[in-house]
């Protein structure tokens, strides 16, 4: 379950090119943080679980691998570790 905007935030210096690693998961807790905080505004505000979910976690949302800024493929290194 990749979070759409990945594709356009998640390559900016931090983000792939220089590790070649996007992390779901944290991009989902930047959308869901987000709409609390606006929620919070609003006042619509209810209870914190209304923003917990799977996709928080990097062991449900897997990360994205690509090539870093070294030119390495970060998911052959991954994959040969046994990690997904």
């Amino acid at each position: 379950m990749t979070q759409p905007s990945g594709g356009r935030y998640g390559y900016g210096g931090f983000g792939r090119r220089a590790s070649g690693v996007i992390s779901n998961a944290d991009l989902v807790g930047n959308s869901v943080g987000m709409q609390m905080y606006k929620d919070l505004v609003a006042g619509k505000f209810t209870s914190i679980c209304d923003y917990v979910s799977d996709r928080l976690d990097e062991e449900v949302n897997f990360n994205d691998y690509g090539i870093n800024r070294y030119g390495e493929d970060i998911g052959k290194i991954v994959s040969g570790n046994g990690r997904k």
